[in-house]
């Protein structure tokens, strides 16, 4: 059933034991080492970079947003998010999304309420990060809004403007999308059922042309995806 092709292997994705889990959680990894060897030498930022910047703070953010998941603790993983939303980078904001729809099931159901203020809170923050980023163009968060996309995709829950957002994020940046990432962004789009041919047109265009970079399992996906969202388009 073709239908499930998708939610199969973003299990695989999402789960630890999974092919492709490192590649999915590796920006919480990758700021730690980052931040960690940057922290030692000048005690504040790793990268001169406005939006990339890892410091030990968010490190540290990275790390608890994560321990408190894996206890499956979505109330506190929404209290830190909300006690720490202004210090967040888009890396941690991504991380607490991402974790929540780990949390939740793919059908959008969670333990927790969606109209909490907290979650109204992080989405908020994640969307003014989002329009910063539109405004400088910045490489640096391609994975981000690939987690961001599958996220809400899980949760059955957007903000239709900060979607369009990141769809216009993706078409500007996607050759710097790794093959996994880009078909976590469709996936995310189509779970949602949201119209947007242009990504998806600019998405096909380069698949068809990087297809040798992309695995069996990542073109299963993405024709999952668009099969999904062609009522759509």
């Amino acid at each position: 059933d073709s239908p499930s092709i998708a939610p199969q292997h973003f299990s695989r994705v999402c789960t630890p034991s999974g092919a492709m889990a490192v590649n999915m959680r590796s920006p919480c990894h990758q700021a730690a080492k980052s931040a960690d060897h940057g922290g030692k030498e000048s005690g504040k930022k790793s990268r001169n970079n406005r939006f990339g910047s890892a410091t030990w703070e968010h490190t540290q953010l990275n790390r608890s947003i994560c321990e408190i998941a894996d206890r499956g603790d979505s109330d506190g993983l929404l209290t830190l998010a909300h006690v720490k939303q202004s210090r967040m980078s888009m890396v941690n904001l991504s991380t607490a999304l991402h974790r929540l729809a780990r949390l939740a099931g793919e059908d959008g159901w969670s333990s927790w309420d969606k109209s909490d203020f907290r979650f109204k809170a992080l989405n908020f923050q994640i969307k003014l990060k989002i329009m910063e980023i539109s405004a400088g163009h910045s490489q640096d968060y391609v994975r981000c809004l690939s987690t961001l996309a599958w996220a809400y995709g899980r949760l059955q829950d957007f903000d239709p403007e900060l979607m369009k957002m990141i769809a216009s994020l993706a078409i500007q940046q996607l050759r710097a999308f790794k093959s996994f990432e880009l078909v976590n962004l469709l996936w995310g789009f189509a779970k949602l059922q949201l119209s947007q041919p242009e990504l998806f047109q600019a998405a096909q265009e380069h698949i068809f042309v990087n297809a040798g970079g992309f695995s069996a399992r990542c073109l299963s996906m993405a024709a999952w995806s668009y099969a999904t969202s062609r009522g759509q388009h």
